[in-house]
């Protein structure tokens, strides 16, 4: 077996021990729940009716798309089918994401940072794909890659990336972020290589500017305008302390990293944990082993390219108040940009070990740190996995109590458990607990 066979059944093996626990049906937030009854009781053609409205009143564009898209993966969100897709989905927004680095680095690099987002990426509990949000923002930023490629290509196919670019940056505050970091830093780079003139011809150049400025001008003259209340240019320790701490959490190095015992996970998940931290310590021996070092100067534009995008996905969220008044902790801060900056962090970890890698020992020393590291993970997932199980225990009631009868029912949709789940009430348009049960019964079917 060739040394590329052997890297592939690694890496297959990895990410199915590592994103198992991403497996289980979740409804944790109350955006989830309510994606799930308009899927129960909307048409399709008024989930599009619900992304317009949601697009206007956000002024977000791409919301047109990604919410019917959200309705459809929490209608689906308890189908193993539909689950493995979420997951397909954000294992290719990884892959997408490597090979865009693969522009300034050699493929072996690639598949390093590959693996390590992979093997650092911790399952978290609340507002972080893929337990929340099925197939959001995954869609969007596979898209975004795709149309990052396609603005390299010919002139029809430019045109049709930059306006699927542009959709792409409004859909999400963080597809905004992340992908406005790499097209920024490809036109620093053009700048640098090709001179002011050149570069402003360039397609990324162009794209960066007209809808950064589209985005910013629509969000404040029709919008909601949280991003332009920036309040943390006085204060600025609170925000770095914010951007670093959401950087940390985005991989298995923040203070959330373990939340409860491990020692009390089932036999199996021990097992996997540790198969989780070989597979990855010896992807990680084979991918150096194979590759040169990183000369200075290619390390040089993955750590700016790091930096950029760290900075571009938490420097905004820092300069609102409302962030730096709950991330007060190194415990408590993780959000949807924590996931992004973690995979900036991690092309500085990539490009370092690739810079290093120079001597079998050090090549030794870094697999067995990211041995260690993942089997950390692997370990926090299923801890978090069964947590998070234990929070469907009102859905699982539910199970049982609609196939009991009808009286068996009504008692249950009265009782504390089944009126504590997140849910957002809307007494005007008699959007209550209740009738969110109500749709869910009537589209669940009992077992004979």
């Amino acid at each position: 077996m060739t040394e590329h066979r052997i890297l592939l059944f690694l890496a297959s093996g990895l990410v199915l021990l590592q994103f198992w626990p991403f497996a289980h049906p979740y409804l944790l937030t109350a955006d989830d729940t309510l994606f799930q009854y308009w899927a129960l009781t909307r048409s399709p053609a008024e989930w599009l009716a619900i992304g317009l409205d949601m697009a206007t009143w956000k002024s977000k564009l791409g919301e047109l798309l990604s919410v019917p898209l959200m309705i459809f993966g929490n209608w689906g969100i308890e189908s193993l089918g539909v689950r493995i897709l979420n997951l397909a989905f954000f294992i290719t927004s990884i892959a997408l994401f490597a090979a865009y680095v693969a522009r300034y680095v050699p493929k072996q690099t690639t598949f390093l940072v590959f693996l390590l987002v992979v093997s650092l990426s911790p399952l978290r509990d609340y507002h972080l794909p893929p337990t929340s949000y099925p197939f959001f923002p995954s869609v969007q930023l596979i898209f975004g890659f795709l149309c990052l490629r396609g603005l390299t290509k010919g002139h029809a196919l430019r045109l049709v990336s930059a306006l699927g670019l542009f959709f792409v940056l409004c859909s999400s505050e963080y597809t905004l972020f992340l992908l406005g970091a790499l097209i920024a830093f490809e036109g620093a780079v053009q700048l640098t290589r090709l001179g002011l003139s050149a570069a402003l011809r360039e397609p990324a150049s162009l794209i960066c500017l007209a809808a950064l400025a589209s985005h910013v001008l629509w969000r404040m003259f029709m919008g909601d305008g949280d991003y332009t209340e920036a309040t943390g240019f006085e204060d600025l320790y609170s925000v770095l302390r914010v951007q670093v701490f959401h950087t940390l959490n985005g991989v298995i190095m923040g203070g959330a990293s373990l939340s409860g015992p491990g020692t009390e996970l089932p036999l199996w998940d021990l097992v996997r944990a540790t198969m989780a931290g070989v597979f990855a310590g010896l992807a990680a021996l084979v991918i150096l082993r194979r590759a040169p070092p990183l000369n200075l100067s290619r390390l040089g534009l993955i750590l700016g390219l790091s930096a950029v995008i760290i900075f571009f996905v938490t420097f905004p969220v820092a300069l609102l108040a409302k962030y730096r008044d709950w991330c007060h902790s190194l415990e408590v801060c993780t959000y949807l940009d924590s996931r992004y900056a973690g995979w900036g962090l991690v092309l500085s970890i990539a490009g370092l070990a690739s810079y290093l890698n120079k001597a079998a020992v050090l090549r030794f020393v870094f697999a067995i740190s990211v041995g260690g590291l993942t089997t950390l993970t692997a370990l926090h997932n299923g801890v978090v996995s069964r947590e998070l199980q234990l929070r469907q225990l009102p859905w699982r009631m539910a199970e049982v109590s609609v196939c009991a009868g009808s009286s068996a029912w009504v008692e249950y949709v009265r009782s504390d458990l089944a009126q504590s789940i997140r849910f957002h009430v809307h007494p005007t348009q008699d959007r209550t607990r209740d009738s969110y049960w109500m749709a869910w019964a009537a589209a669940h079917t009992c077992a004979s």
